[in-house]
């Protein structure tokens, strides 16, 4: 088992690339007490352990009611191990909930109120339901069966259920619905099924029952949904996620039923039952696969009875009976109300009991009377350990545990499941075969007898069919390595076209940092070019993306290896060509660093023949591509890409072919002064020489005493020089220049006053007198 785990709530967030946080909580509404002996339904104190009922915890976890949790169980030996629970639940999107009462048969808006949950990982196998005010769980672990039982006052008893006194044996009566002979013989390969089928299940409560259970519908509903959903975990576990037993309807009669003088006749009530809900409109008008009556009376006769081969016809019914309520303190074991309803559905289903001498070699055990045609065989009932279908618990040295043998499962279950034309896909996609059931011989996953043809598949320009079913060959991606703590991530990508019908994985994993970290808790996350994406397992975190399922149950343990799956993806994803992503994440919040190196192959996918270009050099270099097309693009001075600019003497990030600069950027009136690197007015070299005609003359007098007076516009602070660099533009613009944005240069101001030869803002009589004194210069 992995080590214990210690989790904090924390909030859900939804990010796609980076994992989102799932809420995981710790259970702390039992806590480990000595047993009132009066309580203990074992022989001894060694072999129970008492758990107390904390009952305001119990409704705060009730309230929340995590989808993920852990518990770390005080057994009786004193051990303690961490157990990890999912939620689940197998009650139909439609299921309808009805009673008769003294004004007849009617709908109730009843709302059930149990939460069921399921183990995940390790060994352990078994189902923990919340109820009203109290907890019932059976589970296997290491060999053995053990059972929480409420004994009464918030009291709970945990003890394997070999070691209870309750002497309660069963006995079953069989009616063979003849009509329908579902032939037995050896199933296809199954490791898991591909889709999740539901088998639709109605169920009658009896007025006994009812009043039984405190003349309260809404606690006989939650009571016969947690039979059900118990029992659903053992088929689905047994039987790899081939079926759901989903609960579409239930029944309680509160008022007097038609059953109640059936008395001591098994078969009696069988038929009166099957004949009330198959003529009755108020129950034929329900769309089942099977229907079944609960009840806890004691005087039917047998301990069950149901049709053999029952399943999608007129006889699809089963009775089972003596069953317990979870609070009744004077009965030990909750285990008895799955067995037996187990072992009837089992019958509808197309199973014999296991000493009945049609198997393949012979009856599996002989701890019941030889059944069948036996010749050859000799009869010599002996106890041993047995399962769902046998006595082997009602003989003395015998016992059973609630599983199905093989044989049942490959000859029986499987085979009727598989031909069941009466259920249908109810499921996400699991990932632990690359078996989808398929009627067509061309298919790699062919299955002789088969009609359904919609999960077929086929072989491609990429693939190849594989020896399991599934497909072959393919893309591999590039091999991914990192180390990751819990919530961190890597990703690879890849070019490729297709359509990635399945994948399979080969996972190196090493946790020396992190015990209790399992391969099972690794998210795979898989996108599209079109940014179509899904993910696969993990525990407490997700990509975001549409789940695909969770990795194998093998991959559910802390041990370092190499560890495999092929996963079916089905219609995940178009036929796609372009870049493709493929995240890994540690899906364990509280994981330390673990390494994984993960190759994965992609069957319906091929490389595309990438053109781009090749050169690193270039500024839009594509590493994936794998053709040289003559694109490629280099940058310029400027650092554009594919740009034109050839130079920036001023390095001022605008190329020198759309500015001015230097000795290019003086205008009319403007000379370029070396000394200060800039532009500045003619006039400063020949002040008198206001029109600017290289000579000191009468016209240049005449023009100044003709603005003698005005008040000329100040000068422009002269601006520095700009430095190492050359001045360009407006930079460039001295004393008595400015800036003339439509000729692209600077030019002389002193147009707009001329005469102001001393630059003091107005013309005077200084201004006079200097043109005089340089009259008949020459300013060349």
């Amino acid at each position: 088992m992995a080590a214990p785990r210690f989790f904090l709530f924390i909030l859900l967030l939804s990010v796609l690339a980076a994992p989102a946080q799932m809420a995981v909580n710790r259970a702390d509404f039992l806590d480990a007490k000595t047993l009132p002996a009066a309580l203990n339904p074992t022989s001894g104190t060694h072999s129970v352990r008492g758990l107390k009922l904390d009952a305001s915890a119990f409704e705060d976890f009730k309230s929340t009611a995590p989808d993920r949790f852990t518990w770390t169980v005080p057994f009786p030996n004193g051990t303690q191990k961490t157990l990890r629970f999912k939620r689940f639940d197998n009650r139909s999107e439609q299921l309808e909930i009805a009673v008769t009462d003294a004004s007849g048969f009617h709908f109730t808006h009843v709302q059930p109120r149990l939460v069921t949950y399921a183990l995940e990982g390790g060994d352990a196998r078994g189902s923990l339901i919340l109820m009203n005010d109290h907890v019932i769980s059976s589970f296997s672990m290491d060999g053995r069966r053990w059972e929480i039982n409420h004994r009464g006052g918030g009291w709970h008893a945990l003890f394997p259920i070999d070691a209870s006194t309750d002497d309660r044996t069963f006995t079953c009566g069989v009616e063979d619905a003849a009509q329908l002979h579902t032939p037995q013989g050896d199933a296809a390969a199954l490791s898991s099924s591909a889709l999740l089928e539901c088998v639709e299940i109605g169920i009658e409560i009896d007025q006994f029952t009812y009043n039984a259970l405190g003349a309260d519908v809404t606690d006989a509903v939650d009571w016969a949904l947690a039979i059900l959903s118990s029992v659903d975990e053992i088929y689905r576990n047994e039987l790899n996620d081939l079926v759901t037993l989903q609960a579409r309807f239930i029944h309680v009669w509160t008022s007097p039923d038609p059953y109640a003088a059936v008395v001591n006749d098994g078969g009696g009530l069988l038929g009166a039952f099957n004949s009330e809900w198959n003529n009755n409109p108020d129950f034929n008008s329900i769309p089942l696969d099977l229907k079944h009556f609960f009840t806890m009376r004691t005087n039917i006769g047998t301990g069950g009875i149901a049709y053999l081969n029952g399943l999608c016809n007129s006889f699809n019914a089963g009775v089972s009976g003596n069953l317990t309520s979870s609070t009744s303190y004077n009965i030990n074991t909750y285990a008895w109300n799955l067995d037996v309803v187990a072992h009837e559905m089992g019958h509808n289903c197309g199973a014999n009991h296991t000493h009945w001498c049609g198997w393949p070699g012979g009856p599996i055990d002989n701890c019941g009377n030889y059944e069948g045609d036996c010749t050859g065989y000799t009869n010599n009932p002996t106890g041993q350990l047995g399962t769902i279908m046998s006595y082997c618990h009602a003989i003395s040295g015998g016992s059973k545990n609630l599983a199905f043998h093989p044989t049942v499962e490959n000859n029986a279950l499987i085979p009727t499941f598989n031909a069941a034309s009466c259920i249908g896909t109810c499921g996400d996609l699991v990932t632990e075969s690359t078996s989808l059931f398929c009627g067509d011989p061309s298919a790699c996953n062919y299955t002789p007898g088969d009609a359904n043809n919609e999960g077929c598949i086929y072989p491609d320009d990429c693939s190849e069919c594989g020896p399991d079913g599934g497909l072959i060959g393919g893309l591999n991606a590039p091999e991914l390595v990192a180390t990751l703590a819990g919530g961190n991530n890597a990703s690879t990508t890849f070019n490729a076209t297709g359509a990635a019908m399945a994948f399979n994985i080969d996972l190196v994993f090493n946790n020396p940092q992190s015990s209790g970290s399992w391969p099972g808790d690794m998210l795979l996350g898989l996108c599209a070019p079109s940014g179509t994406c899904i993910e696969v397992g993990g525990y407490d975190q997700s990509l975001g993306y549409t789940s695909a399922g969770a990795w194998p149950g093998t991959w559910n343990v802390s041990a370092a290896g190499t560890y495999t799956a092929s996963v079916i993806l089905g219609e995940s994803f178009a036929n796609e060509t372009g870049d493709w992503t493929l995240i890994v994440a540690n899906g364990w919040s509280s994981s330390g660093a673990v390494d994984y190196t993960v190759n994965v192959e992609f069957p319906g996918l091929c490389a595309s023949n990438l053109e781009g270009c090749t050169d690193p050099d270039a500024c839009n270099y594509d590493a994936l591509a794998n053709s040289d097309n003559g694109s490629c693009l280099y940058d310029d001075v400027l650092g554009v890409c594919g740009g034109d600019c050839a130079a920036d003497i001023n390095n001022n990030g605008t190329c020198d072919d759309e500015e001015a600069c230097g000795e290019a950027a003086c205008g009319s009136g403007t000379y370029w002064n070396t000394a200060t690197g800039l532009c500045v007015s003619v006039q400063l070299q020949c002040l008198g020489d206001v029109d600017f005609d290289g000579l000191v003359t009468v016209t240049d007098i005449l023009n100044t005493l003709g603005s003698f007076g005005n008040v000329c516009p100040p000068l422009p602070t002269p601006p520095s020089a700009c430095g190492s660099i050359m001045c360009c533009d407006e930079n460039t613009c001295g004393t008595g220049t400015v800036w003339d944005p439509v000729l692209g240069q600077c030019i002389s101001n002193l147009f707009d006053c001329p005469g102001d030869i001393d630059f003091d803002g107005i013309v005077t009589v200084s201004d006079v007198l200097g043109v005089l004194a340089g009259f008949g210069e020459s300013c060349d």
